[in-house]
């Protein structure tokens, strides 16, 4: 039989020892925030917060880096001076941080490591760096610096691989990717009618610094103001490739009768993303969606739709060269 004075007992020795330990951390962040600045103090809490985190869900890590990436550079212009070296490295330094976690359940034994068809180029890309570091006898920080800049992103593929997220995560995620999509591109829109106001609210053009060491070069405007729009992403091209990324994606429930019904506005996602992508000009993104989409609609899908779409547009641009005598070249060359 339960003794209900022993359980109310313990619960209020628990509930005694909580609120102690809660008012010694508020003493501690007072003290600390006299001592430092509030920005530091309330960076260090979202640090213990997140190393927390990630230690007992890493997926809610890179959750946390898929939403936080495509505002990065906005929120890195308003950062404080005294953060922003933490601010600036912050991400990159979970991805590390998730990584060790993955390691170390995979060599405690709590979890198998689940191998893939691209470990082995991995691998062979790794010997290949390594062997061209040693043959030109680059410095080692100056190889390393270099080859972190590509090898964080490929190390985000295993490591999802290896955790291995829930089908639920990964639809609650996608969901929200989908909503900074419209968030981004409105946002974009509104730069193309509102133009150099907005672009120099967004636009991180100053230069970081930590000493003599540069932190973050300011991005400089060489388009005029509303001409190519950024949103949040710092770039044209940055918002292309990241609209047409996720536009593809949504094509693939745009060609399934059942998704379609299921999720109605997927139709207003392309009707505001699309007109988005167009305004950023930027050649390579108009090019890897167009080329995506026709892939997706004819190999996979076999939409007839899609092949007397691109069967239509092929004439059209064809009669447009041979008519107004465009130079091909100029769609060709140049950054963009």
């Amino acid at each position: 039989m339960i003794n209900l004075r022993t359980v109310y007992k313990r619960a209020e020795e628990h509930t005694a020892l909580f609120a102690v330990g809660l008012f010694a951390l508020l003493v501690l962040l007072i003290v600390a925030q006299s001592i430092f600045s509030p920005a530091l103090v309330l960076s260090g809490v979202m640090v213990v917060l997140l190393i927390a985190v990630t230690c007992v869900r890493p997926e809610f890590a890179l959750g946390f880096l898929a939403i936080y990436l495509p505002f990065e550079s906005v929120l890195l212009k308003f950062a404080p001076d005294d953060v922003y070296v933490f601010a600036r490295y912050g991400s990159e330094a979970l991805i590390y941080l998730v990584a060790v976690v993955v390691l170390w359940r995979i060599f405690s034994g709590r979890q198998s490591y689940r191998a893939t068809r691209f470990d082995l180029p991995f691998l062979l890309f790794l010997v290949v760096l390594l062997a061209t570091t040693l043959v030109n006898l680059v410095p080692p920080t100056i190889a390393i610096l270099g080859a972190r800049q590509i090898l964080r992103f490929m190390m985000v593929f295993f490591l999802v691989v290896q955790i291995a997220p829930s089908r639920a995560l990964i639809k609650k995620l996608t969901l929200i990717m989908f909503g900074i999509i419209v968030f981004q591109s409105l946002l974009g829109i509104s730069q193309s009618v509102v133009g150099e106001p907005l672009d120099a609210l967004l636009l991180p053009s100053e230069e970081r610094a930590l000493g003599s060491i540069v932190l973050t070069e300011g991005v400089e405007q060489f388009w005029d103001p509303g001409s190519r729009v950024f949103a949040t992403l710092g770039r044209y091209d940055r918002l292309g490739n990241f609209l047409y990324i996720f536009l593809l994606l949504a094509t693939g429930f745009l060609f399934t009768k059942d998704q379609l019904k299921k999720h109605t506005w997927l139709p207003w996602l392309f009707a505001i993303g699309v007109p988005a992508m167009v305004l950023t000009y930027s050649r390579s993104s108009w090019f890897a969606f167009l080329f995506g989409f026709v892939l997706i609609g004819i190999l996979i899908k076999k939409d007839r739709r899609v092949l007397a779409g691109l069967g239509a547009f092929i004439l059209f641009l064809g009669f447009i060269l041979g008519t107004s005598g465009l130079n091909v070249s100029m769609l060709a060359e140049g950054p963009g």
